[in-house]
């Protein structure tokens, strides 16, 4: 096995150079093109989707899925849980819940909005 040595401070003009030195250089342009879809999603999307979590008929209002929120973005309106927008979507209440009531509706939060622009 041949041993790769490591270059801190490699420019992407460098990488053209080629060598052993420069071989994490060939992740370069996939980074470039995952880089926007990361951060929309660092900024919108875990604000927006974490919206997107909605618990069912089987909902007993027990606070399991409140209690057990490591960043307290729970809380029970009304006897059901509110989600707001600080939730990380960890999913921690969706395994914690007894019942098994909290469901995502990603499909719903990504199809009504399409639908509606259609109209």
């Amino acid at each position: 096995m041949r041993a790769v040595r490591r270059s801190r401070g490699a420019l992407p003009s460098d990488c053209s150079a080629g060598g052993a030195i420069y071989e994490r250089c060939g992740i370069l342009p996939q980074d470039l093109v995952i880089a926007p879809v990361a951060l929309g999603y660092y900024f919108i999307g875990r604000f927006w989707l974490a919206k997107s979590f909605v618990a069912s008929r089987a909902c007993d209002s027990c606070g399991s899925c409140v209690k057990q929120c490591p960043i307290r973005a729970l809380e029970l309106v009304h006897g059901r849980p509110f989600w707001s927008y600080r939730c990380e979507g960890c999913m921690r209440c969706m395994n914690q819940c007894p019942k098994r009531a909290i469901e995502t509706a990603h499909g719903f939060a990504v199809g009504v909005p399409v639908l509606l622009s259609m109209s």
